[in-house]
């Protein structure tokens, strides 16, 4: 099999930092796009986890598996590894995201090919990364989206028609680290010579259409290279409003197997295969659980030696003195012009250098500038000239709606922030960047409501609470 293959992931127009990662293990016919999602940089951490597990236990052979669960066995036995690898990346995120709070609610999109010596093309997502292949001139989607559009699409309670107008297009119902159990797509697919495949996430799927990304490949010829850097350019001339991610990989050499038919599975672990993958994940990741309070003797042993320790250091008299300097501090934004406020103090505006600083100590740094979020950070400036840069994320006025009584008794999160009880703040405006948040409401201690969202600016979200499906969101422009 001669394999040919191209990976490129961009930052886009509008997003200050990238999400998203790819994998590419060409010898071993491994490739794959993880979108990550959630607050601070969780989406970041959690796409490069999914992409580590994978190279752990696919490539580097450094995760042990006895056995693989008996569900699996409807799947050839040469795909095991890589669905493995998905549960494990589940647990690994799933299980930080609720060691380490700030990271509460990260997760990441996959979606994943793998060439395999049968003649079988694997292709594995959760979330709404795709896979397209293209052959004799026809390019078909082989990967479904677990969006919540797309599930009205398909129980028919939206038509083709009102996709335009639809703003909900990215709200997730799947995705790995979200919690302990993931339903997993695979779909099997009999390689042909010629077939070309392309991996990416909806930063491109989102913003050029599929004959758009036909043409474009057409066109390009065999020069993956230029196919791909195209696709990447036209999404950004779009406006670039996500990171961008494309693998292209094209096969030829094989010796084709016509027994060979489709096939698709969704999978899903049980509660004693949950239990073992976590095992193994805190195993091989060192994932701690939550700590337990120490024991009392231990308590006041530890007491003791500090009491001890600090006796003998105010008996010495020898404390040293470190030699007091004078530091430069340059502040830098983007956008320039945010008033800096120092210790309390407005100071000027970016660019600006702050002179005559005392070296090793700490400052409160504060950023302001209309229309964008503020900014602050403690700085430590050492015996040296600091610089200091700061991307200011633009603001998004959010109105919260519901429309039951007792959801407003419940508390809204966004990213982990508390930001009270429903009935207290709705229709008040709460300023949070753009992009993609996570959003739960908790009621007497349960999680009622948990969504990932992508907010654009004056937003109003409405909760509509409904016994099939609680978790349903709306959200609608508001009129400037």
């Amino acid at each position: 099999m001669q394999v040919k293959v191209f990976g490129k992931t961009d930052i886009g127009k509008v997003r200050d930092h990238n999400e998203d990662n790819i994998f590419i293990a060409q010898r071993e016919g491994i490739f794959a796009v993880c979108d990550g999602m959630g607050g601070h940089a969780g989406g970041e951490i959690a796409s490069f986890y999914a992409c580590e597990v994978i190279k752990d236990l696919c490539i580097k052979n450094s995760i042990v598996i006895e056995d693989s669960p008996q569900d699996l066995n409807i799947i050839p036995e040469e795909a095991h590894k890589i669905l493995m690898a998905i549960r494990i990346a589940n647990q690994r995120i799933y299980l930080e995201s609720a060691q380490i709070p700030e990271r509460r609610g990260m997760g990441t999109t996959i979606a994943l090919l793998h060439l395999s010596k049968t003649g079988y093309a694997y292709l594995v997502n959760v979330g709404d990364s795709r896979i397209y292949r293209l052959r004799n001139e026809s390019l078909e989607q082989l990967t479904k989206d677990h969006t919540w559009m797309n599930e009205l699409l398909e129980d028919k309670e939206i038509s083709e028609q009102d996709i335009a107008n639809f703003r909900q297009k990215n709200v997730l119902t799947r995705a790995l680290g979200v919690g302990p159990s993931v339903k997993i797509d695979i779909r099997l697919e009999p390689i042909k010579n010629g077939d070309l495949f392309l991996i990416c996430s909806d930063g491109l799927s989102g913003l050029v259409s599929p004959e758009e990304i036909k043409n474009i490949i057409k066109n390009s010829g065999d020069d993956l290279k230029t196919a791909g850097e195209i696709l990447i350019e036209t999404a950004n001339n779009k406006g670039g409003n996500d990171n961008i991610s494309v693998i292209l990989v094209q096969v030829d050499g094989i010796n084709e197997n016509q027994a060979l038919t489709s096939k698709s599975y969704t999978i899903q672990e049980t509660d004693a295969v949950i239990q073992s993958l976590q095992k193994l994940t805190r195993k091989h990741y060192k994932i701690l659980k939550k700590k337990q309070p120490l024991p009392i003797a231990v308590a006041f042993s530890i007491t003791a030696i500090l009491i001890l320790a600090i006796f003998l250091l105010l008996q010495s008299g020898k404390q040293s003195r470190q030699k007091i300097g004078i530091s430069k501090l340059v502040i830098k934004s983007e956008p320039t012009g945010a008033l800096i406020v120092l210790n309390g103090k407005e100071i000027g505006n970016t660019p600006f250098t702050v002179d005559s600083l005392t070296s090793e100590n700490s400052y409160e740094l504060k950023l302001i500038k209309d229309g964008f979020l503020p900014y602050s950070e403690s700085i430590f400036v050492k015996d040296s000239i600091e610089t200091k840069f700061a991307h200011l994320k633009p603001i998004a006025i959010v109105r919260i709606t519901y429309l039951e009584s007792k959801t407003g008794e419940g508390n809204l999160f966004i990213d982990n922030k508390n930001y009270g009880k429903l009935s207290e703040i709705e229709n008040r405006n709460i300023a949070i960047s753009d992009g993609k948040h996570w959003f739960s409401i908790i009621l007497n201690d349960e999680e009622i409501f948990f969504k990932q969202l992508i907010i654009e600016k004056n937003s109003i979200i409405e909760i509509i609470p409904d016994e099939v499906e609680p978790k349903k969101v709306k959200i609608k422009r508001e009129e400037e």
